[in-house]
């Protein structure tokens, strides 16, 4: 647990940071820092602590996306996919990573046109996932729910 926690917070917020050129803390940063599931749920259980992980996750791609346009339909149709598996794992990130979620999707839409598209990318991804840990889930215990 500890070498994905290094992984999967550490190295997104390493990103983060990396790129900034002042002393004072980016939004992303902030985000980050201020949010619940840093202050409180890194003291809880390890369900919280996943959620941590996908919301810095979640924050370096928008970041990336965001601040760049190439590669921006796979970047929204990841985005979906890690809002699946991150709600598949705890659903209050629901709660957190919606925001997120709602900013990126707003501030690269220009048009109406656009935000279907972008809306529709990420769309696609979280059906894709979701279907898949349905599935994988079905397998693993045989399908049957007692």
């Amino acid at each position: 647990c500890g070498i994905l926690s290094l992984i999967m917070i550490q190295v997104p917020l390493y990103f983060l940071t990396r790129t900034s050129t002042t002393t004072r803390p980016t939004p992303a940063m902030w985000l980050l820092s201020t949010s619940w599931p840093t202050w409180i749920f890194l003291n809880r259980p390890f369900t919280n602590g996943l959620e941590t992980m996908w919301l810095a996750v979640v924050l370096q791609v928008v970041k990336n996306t965001v601040a760049s346009s190439t590669l921006y339909q796979i970047r929204m149709f990841t985005l979906g996919v890690l809002f699946a598996v991150a709600i598949f794992t705890r659903f209050t990130f629901l709660f957190f990573g919606s925001p997120t979620l709602l900013l990126v999707i707003l501030r690269t839409s220009s048009t109406t046109r656009n935000l279907i598209r972008t809306g529709g990318l990420c769309l696609a991804g979280f059906i894709v996932a979701s279907l898949t840990l349905v599935s994988a889930d079905m397998i693993y215990y045989g399908g049957e729910y007692k």
